[in-house]
């Protein structure tokens, strides 16, 4: 009976990496599958991103140019000098002076007649003076104002109690007053009387 030598292996052991490599690739790896739980900033969770992601800052960009209000001036009302009436002076300083015109040579007794009368200023006070030369009778006139021209225009009643043939003279005077107090008196005019 033969026996069987036994055979002794001089191979070296190589380690089995298979199973390791696998069992490596089948564990999970906890970075890659580990979710990220940290919140994100987003403009739901962060009311105020809107504003400052979406909100463009205009102040030093496009600065908005501000005009102050200008003053309105008021005009100040001037108190107007009140004018007073002053009197009429004399033409070029000169005395007064009255005459009387366009009279008839004669007038019949007992008749109207109406007798011009001019000064040299206007708004000057009138009157007429009537005396007869046979009688006492007389006659004064109503005052009367010349307008701006120094024109005005008196009534005389003519009336002498005696007229003998024609020889009644009448003698009339006119007599001025001014604004300012001075008198004049005109010249003389006769006028015969006739019945």
């Amino acid at each position: 009976m033969s026996s069987t030598p036994h055979v002794t292996s001089n191979s070296t052991h190589v380690p089995d990496t298979t199973r390791s490599s696998t069992a490596e690739s089948s564990t999970p790896q906890n970075v890659a599958s580990t979710p990220n739980t940290m919140p994100t900033p987003s403009a739901t969770s962060n009311p105020n991103a809107a504003s400052i992601t979406n909100t463009p800052d205009t102040s030093k960009s496009n600065p908005v140019p501000t005009t102050a209000p200008t003053p309105v001036a008021t005009a100040t009302p001037v108190p107007k000098p009140q004018s007073t009436p002053t009197p009429t002076p004399t033409a070029s300083g000169a005395a007064l002076t009255v005459q009387i015109t366009d009279l008839p040579s004669q007038v019949q007794n007992n008749s109207n007649q109406t007798v011009n009368v001019v000064t040299n200023t206007g708004n000057t006070t009138v009157v007429l003076n009537v005396n007869y030369s046979v009688s006492n009778d007389s006659y004064t006139s109503a005052s009367q104002t010349t307008d701006s021209t120094g024109k005005a225009t008196i009534s005389w009643r003519v009336h002498s109690s005696k007229v003998p043939n024609n020889n009644v003279v009448a003698t009339l005077i006119a007599v001025a007053t001014d604004p300012n107090g001075q008198k004049a008196q005109s010249p003389s005019y006769q006028v015969a009387v006739v019945k």
